[in-house]
């Protein structure tokens, strides 16, 4: 019975002095933000973060979506966002839904922007469009139609180390498809061709 006191004595004083720590870092990131000191706000409340502390959490993703004394990156800012959503830290949820849709509008642009090269023969293009529908993050994943572009671009792309990597995400894909699948990609570059044929 007393060990068992002592453990949980133990416990609760090892808890206490861990919260007043990620506290103090959460205080002391507070004052370097406030004085303009960004990169050193974020070194400390990541160090926070990584240990849990939900509000940590919270800070670093706000100057991670916003740039603050580092790179944008809507990214790693959505998924501290989610780390502190799943403490039910204030607004983090809301905050991370904002994120992932900015993230889906800049997509649906990154999408539309090498859709019509792609769509013009563009290999370039056709490789960035093959591998948004192939990754299918934020946009509705599509790996026939990855595919398609994969093989489009195949044909005309000359680079020899882009050539390898048009090859192995072709594999990639064709490893989750089936033979019927491969058959329609096949008729969708087919189709793809014969709207391209100079009209007689």
């Amino acid at each position: 019975m007393t060990t068992r006191l002592l453990l949980s004595l133990c416990l609760t004083v090892s808890l206490i002095v861990t919260f007043q720590h990620a506290n103090a870092e959460s205080t002391s990131g507070a004052s370097a933000f406030k004085q303009g000191a960004y990169q050193k706000a974020y070194e400390i409340w990541l160090k926070a973060a990584q240990n849990g502390d939900a509000d940590a959490q919270f800070n670093v993703a706000v100057m991670l979506e916003n740039g603050q004394g580092i790179p944008r990156d809507l990214f790693s800012a959505l998924k501290w966002y989610e780390l502190a959503a799943r403490q039910n830290y204030p607004h983090a949820l809301g905050m991370s839904e904002k994120v992932q849709a900015k993230i889906t509008r800049l997509h649906k642009r990154e999408l539309l922007k090498h859709l019509p090269k792609a769509d013009a023969g563009d290999s370039l293009s056709q490789i960035a469009v093959a591998t948004i529908y192939a990754e299918g993050r934020f946009v509705k994943q599509d790996k026939l139609e990855a595919l398609k572009w994969l093989i489009l671009a195949a044909e005309t792309v000359k680079n020899p180390t882009t050539i390898k990597r048009v090859n192995r995400l072709s594999d990639r894909l064709k490893e989750d498809l089936t033979e019927e699948q491969i058959v329609e990609v096949q008729q969708r570059v087919e189709a793809w061709h014969k709207l391209r044929e100079p009209v007689q």
